[in-house]
């Protein structure tokens, strides 16, 4: 998936390929070239030389992450694969390209690699006193940092400050824990949406159903 830009959308634990294209020549020979790619901070990627993987230089965060389309390398196709992406991955990624008997290689191109996470949310309630209710959204290993918007009878409103509360995981993935309470006196319904920019996308929960009398799944008493 193209982000636009010179830029490609990965998602987080998936796979992406980086694009390079090299068709300045014809059928290359496998045997007689040499493919290398670079972050921006020039940090080895992968390396192809002479038909085969060359990853003696790899840089370890990468390792039994990357694959060439060997295949593919003849027709000018330099295409990186990258598995199981993590925050850390977002960078720009520069494609060399060596051909037998140039003095220097070539570089084929550059592409950014834009890093996103879905994240689902999650509504549940608890009773406090009198007619008070907390209404507690959370959501976990997202990515970019989750925005969360709270809606009673779909009109969005502000919680209480500091009662929002988010965490990094071991992964560098965003958890989200936020709070609402409410003085309920009349029938409701409430849901919560966690909106992620780098995706640009919202997405809401089910909907909690607050009846003054009835207690079951979606119903409490008050």
């Amino acid at each position: 998936t193209f982000a636009g830009n010179g830029c490609v959308l990965g998602m987080i634990r998936n796979s992406v390929t980086i694009p390079c294209e090299y068709r300045n020549e014809g059928i290359l020979e496998r045997n007689n070239i040499a493919i290398e790619w670079r972050t921006s901070d020039s940090l080895i990627v992968h390396g192809f030389v002479h038909g085969e993987d060359k990853l003696d230089k790899q840089a370890p965060q990468y390792k039994n992450r990357t694959k060439i389309f060997q295949s593919e390398v003849e027709h000018g196709n330099f295409s990186l694969r990258l598995s199981d992406i993590i925050p850390e991955d977002e960078t720009e990624y520069n494609c060399f390209f060596h051909k037998e008997g140039w003095s220097i290689s070539k570089h084929a191109d550059t592409m950014c690699l834009t890093v996103a996470g879905h994240t689902e949310p999650f509504l549940s309630t608890s009773h406090r006193e009198n007619n008070e209710v907390d209404f507690t959204c959370t959501s976990s290993s997202g990515f970019l940092k989750p925005i969360v918007h709270w809606f009673i009878n779909k009109k969005e409103i502000l919680p209480e400050a500091g009662r929002e509360h988010t965490t990094l995981d071991k992964d560098h993935c965003f958890s989200v824990t936020s709070v609402l309470t409410v003085n309920v006196t009349q029938d409701l319904t409430v849901t919560c949406a966690i909106e992620n920019e780098g995706l640009g996308e919202t997405r809401t929960s089910a909907a909690l159903y607050c009846k003054l009398n009835h207690f079951r799944t979606n119903y409490f008493t008050i």
